[in-house]
């Protein structure tokens, strides 16, 4: 038996665009921060097959900007000043994990892991901002809530090679959860946006070479299906099927270890026309990320 605890981001996005860009009415700057604390207990069945599981405690912290068009708030306010909205708020929800890895030969390991759905529930608060007009009185506490999807994952790893690990995966996530995004105004006012995403699918490749004891080189490429139908993509999170491509390295100091990982995620052109409803923000989207992955473990 053996006990462990991991506190990661299993989910994150952050974009930001200027407040006068066109698309402004829909989004300015999206923040979504989640930390996973995940207490875990493992047992060893038999010398070839371990079986584990966990409790997920998700913190959520959300901020999402925009500018509204005083004309849709039905004030007399002079036409052409738009006003800043903000929503901030936060949540918290628990889920579980469970997973099993088994030896199918000495040099062949199957493992596979299960995450459930975790509902969070999000209050905060909505406020409003203008360099010119007084619009404090239209600020409102406001609640939503989001499902973060179910989550399965299994890979194989090949050791049958000197020094050299070898690692397929794959990787399965029930986004169709997200239907919606309602924020209810304590003043009795609701924001409702469709998102109907759906559930999607990722793979991956992985080589890890163990120079010594202490030092391994890592590399990989995921790749990545977007969640988001063309039907309600938009800038608030230009998602797109995506390409992943990773080094890194693992250092064993035991009972201390230490991983650096470097990832460049190159996203498929896409491309937002009129058809969707709207005309705001039109055009087509070309986005890169670059990641840095640091992680500490230490072995009782």
């Amino acid at each position: 038996m053996s006990a462990g605890l991991g506190i990661f981001n299993p989910f994150g996005l952050s974009t930001e665009w200027d407040d006068n860009w066109e698309g402004r009415y829909l989004a300015t700057d999206s923040k979504l921060t989640t930390f996973n604390i995940n207490p875990v207990l493992s047992y060893q069945v038999t010398p070839a097959l371990s079986i584990a599981a966990g409790v997920d405690i998700i913190l959520l912290d959300a901020t999402l900007k925009s500018k509204v068009p005083t004309a849709l708030l039905g004030a007399p306010f002079p036409p052409g000043f738009d006003l800043g909205q903000k929503f901030e708020g936060d949540g918290t929800g628990v889920g579980f994990n469970v997973a099993v890895a088994y030896d199918v030969t000495k040099d062949l390991t199957f493992g596979a892991s299960y995450r459930s759905e975790v509902d969070v529930d999000i209050d905060g608060d909505v406020t409003f901002s203008s360099d010119v007009l007084p619009v404090s009185a239209l600020n409102s506490g406001g609640k939503t809530d989001i499902t973060l999807p179910q989550q399965v994952t299994a890979a194989l790893a090949y050791r049958g090679i000197d020094r050299l690990t070898l690692e397929a995966g794959v990787r399965w996530e029930g986004w169709s959860s997200f239907d919606k995004l309602t924020i209810t105004l304590d003043n009795g006012f609701v924001d409702e946006t469709t998102r109907n995403w759906k559930n999607s699918w990722g793979f991956n490749l992985g080589a890890k070479y163990q120079m010594n004891d202490t030092v391994a080189l890592l590399g990989g490429y995921v790749w990545g299906e977007s969640a988001v139908p063309d039907s309600t993509f938009d800038p608030s999170i230009p998602d797109a099927d995506t390409h992943v491509f990773c080094v890194g390295t693992d250092l064993n100091f035991n009972p201390l270890n230490v991983a650096f990982s470097y990832g460049y995620q190159l996203y498929e052109d896409r491309t937002r026309s009129n058809s969707f409803g709207s005309p705001l923000a039109d055009g087509e989207y070309k986005t890169d990320a670059h990641l840095v992955a640091l992680s500490v473990g230490y072995k009782f």
